[in-house]
């Protein structure tokens, strides 16, 4: 098993779960809307994106990197975000810097997406590795 940082409502629970046929969906359609357009936005602007950020999350470690870099989180030893402590996470990514190495401006737009995304609709995130 994978890093994984996923986003979770107040109560805790991962916004997509897991369907037969369907693979990983988000049954809320305002979240589902707001993480699709995140995605298709970070994919016309760095050409790829994150593969969870469409449904809520993030599963690459070059994104956990990232996190780290522009925000401080250790998402290897973070315990569940608060929704409050999101929004301040957000707002010191959107004051941060792309990487200078371009390969990882993906990863650098997943984050800053998922994180924007979360403080917008109040949501945590929890990790898993």
């Amino acid at each position: 098993m994978g890093w994984d940082a996923y986003a979770v409502t107040s109560n805790g629970k991962a916004l997509f779960t897991y369907q037969d046929n369907l693979g990983l969906i988000i049954k809320d359609h305002v979240y589902a809307r707001a993480f699709k357009n995140a995605s298709d936005e970070v994919k016309k602007n760095a050409g790829t994106v994150d593969c969870l950020l469409t449904h809520g999350g993030l599963d690459v470690s070059t994104c956990a990197r990232e996190m780290k870099r522009c925000t401080g989180v250790n998402a290897w030893q973070e315990d569940p975000v608060t929704p409050e402590r999101v929004k301040a996470l957000n707002l010191r990514m959107q004051e941060s810097e792309p990487p200078l190495d371009s390969d990882k401006f993906w990863a650098y737009l997943s984050v800053k997406k998922f994180l924007e995304v979360c403080a917008e609709h109040n949501l945590g995130i929890h990790f898993s590795w």
